[in-house]
This record gives C-alpha cells, structure tokens and sequence, in this order.
C-alpha cells in the first residue's frame, strides 16, 4: 500500500482535478446564475475557493501566499481564469500540505493536517453543491457527465 503522505497528497491533486472538471463541463455562461437574492453568482462561488485557499496560506505560509494572485473581479466569468486561479492555489496548498507532513500541524488550524484538508476539500464540495442547485434551479441542463463525473474519483 502506498504510504499515507502520498495518499493524502492523491487525494488533493484529485479534488483539484475534480474541480477543474465541473467547471470544464459547465457552459461559461452559466458562471454569472445565481439564486434570486443570492449573494454569489457561480462564478463568484468558485473565485471563492481560491480566496479561502489564500486566506489560510496567509495565515499558515505566507512565502506561498506571495506567490498567489489576488482575483481580478473583472474575469469572474471566464471558467479558464477560474480554473488557473484554482490550479495556482492548489499548488500553493499542495506544497503546505507537503511541509507540514513531518508535524502533521497547520499554523492557525488547531484540528492538524489531515483535518485542515478534510476541512477545505468539504468547504469546497459544498459550493460545487451550491453550484449544481442554482443551475438547476435556474432552469439549466446538468448533463450527467457533471453529476456523476464529479463523483467517479477513479477517472480523476
């Protein structure tokens, strides 16, 4: 069996993958939906994992915080600048999870490593969650290769 670090480290770079295809399966133009007296649009859900991804880097590794960007509110709607906004900050998450391995602690998590990624990957799969509703509710098609590709964690 493949040791436990090597796992964990898996089970990120599949999430990440798992993101980039939702969003890759997603019309671009479905970014701007949102539930009517929503407060997040898709597009905004999305900008939102990587903006929490660069507040705990911030807090827990602020030489990788630097080397991520700050969103441009502008391209919210673009799902290539989501995707490369995300696949920034996964590496930057990717590489605090990697220095934290020997501690097992992250700096301003007090539940430890593994309970820090437990933590970001349900955060992040609840908005994809939140995603799939307001589509839905807004009338759009969720072919089933979004809905049951996000869930097929052996293809990812």
């Amino acid at each position: 069996m493949e040791p436990l670090e090597n796992q964990l480290l898996a089970s990120w770079q599949r999430h990440q993958r798992i993101n980039a295809y939702f969003l890759d399966h997603m019309q671009e133009s479905y970014l701007l939906d949102s539930l009517e007296g929503g407060d997040r649009n898709i597009g905004q859900l999305f900008a939102h994992l990587h903006e929490v991804r660069r507040m705990w880097l911030q807090v827990a590794a602020p030489d990788l915080w630097e080397q991520t960007s700050a969103l441009d509110k502008k391209r919210l709607s673009y799902r290539n600048y989501l995707n490369d906004q995300l696949e920034e900050s996964g590496h930057a998450i990717e590489a605090l999870l990697k220095r934290s391995m020997d501690t097992g602690k992250i700096k301003g998590f007090k539940a430890g490593l593994v309970n820090f990624m437990a933590y970001l990957i349900s955060h992040e799969s609840h908005h994809r969650g939140q995603a799939i509703i307001i589509l839905r509710i807004n009338g759009r098609e969720v072919s089933e290769a979004l809905a049951y590709g996000i869930w097929d964690w052996g293809k990812r």
